[in-house]
């Protein structure tokens, strides 16, 4: 029972009450309750049995035997999950070289291994390790609850490596079998979409449970609406972007082309300076308003018009 003075400090803090306030309905001193979190002394079975009922969880919660159980459960369903996927990946290449067309193909599916093996690769060794701060995003002045966060990885993990696979799945349908040759780069557009729309839906589900400071809960909470604005921006750009190559019938290798790719560039670079702005605004205690988001989307508005006239 090493680690239960972490546990105990996480379900006192999550139903907010104070030491004083746990000593008291254990009818026992304060001094007691910070030697247990402290992990300097144990409580006894007696104590457990009534800190699982005034946390309103089970013993085994409280003593970790549940969620570390899971937690080994869910890494070796990925770890499993992702050899799968390097399997698919080699028949998949191994087709398209025997099918003798469609070798570019192969970059994709590189591409989309790459990607979804050095973030599955990557979050696995923090988890493990516990070293947190290798993850873009982590701030060190937020104080985290680093048992949700290692919930909020894994529950990313296990999506992304879930949508790979059926990307995956679909891509070599599509491209071996009916012979649709845009679907593998349409597959990488799609995870890249999935990861964002992924990372807002997770950070609303555990925001209140993953930040221990209410005032981070909040700023998380207004980071949210910048960063749908800047997702919803991006997908109506990159669909104004294919109509207007369809109609101008714009070709790669072209000076049409290199000068099409640069407005993209500049569009993309331009929704990922907003969203570094916002978090700036809101880590300066201050509201990103309507009119910021508004003159934001005006701004993307203005990139489309230029890219319509001038190519």
């Amino acid at each position: 029972m090493a680690m239960i003075g972490k546990q105990i400090q996480y379900y006192r803090k999550r139903e907010k009450l104070s030491q004083q306030d746990l000593a008291d309905r254990l009818c026992m001193s304060r001094q007691a309750i910070s030697n247990w979190e402290r992990n300097i002394s144990e409580p006894d079975i007696d104590s457990i049995t009534k800190l699982s009922n005034i946390f309103h969880i089970h013993v085994d919660t409280l003593l970790q035997i549940d969620d570390t159980f899971q937690q080994v459960e869910r890494q070796k369903k990925l770890t499993r999950g992702f050899c799968l996927s390097l399997l698919l990946s080699l028949i998949y290449m191994v087709a398209i070289y025997f099918k003798g067309a469609h070798i570019t193909n192969m970059i994709y599916v590189v591409v989309l291994n790459l990607v979804c093996g050095t973030i599955i690769i990557a979050y696995g060794y923090c988890i493990n390790n516990q070293e947190f701060s290798l993850i873009a995003g982590y701030d060190d002045q937020i104080q985290y609850d680093e048992k949700e966060l290692t919930h909020f990885l894994l529950d990313f993990e296990m999506h992304l490596l879930q949508v790979f696979v059926s990307v995956l799945v679909l891509s070599f349908i599509m491209d071996i079998f009916l012979d649709i040759v845009w679907m593998p780069a349409l597959s990488c557009g799609i995870l890249a979409l999935d990861i964002f729309v992924s990372i807002i839906v997770l950070n609303i589900k555990y925001r209140e449970k993953m930040f221990l400071n209410e005032k981070d809960q909040q700023n998380a909470k207004r980071m949210s609406v910048s960063t749908i604005v800047v997702f919803l921006d991006i997908v109506i750009f990159i669909i104004l972007a294919i109509i207007l190559a369809s109609f101008r019938h714009i070709e790669n290798n072209s000076t049409k082309g290199m000068l099409f790719g640069l407005w993209i560039m500049f569009g993309i670079l331009l929704n990922i300076g907003y969203l570094f702005y916002a978090d700036w605004v809101v880590k300066k205690d201050k509201d990103i308003s309507l009119k910021n988001n508004g003159v934001f989307v005006f701004l993307n508005l203005i990139i489309w018009i230029c890219m319509w006239l001038f190519i």
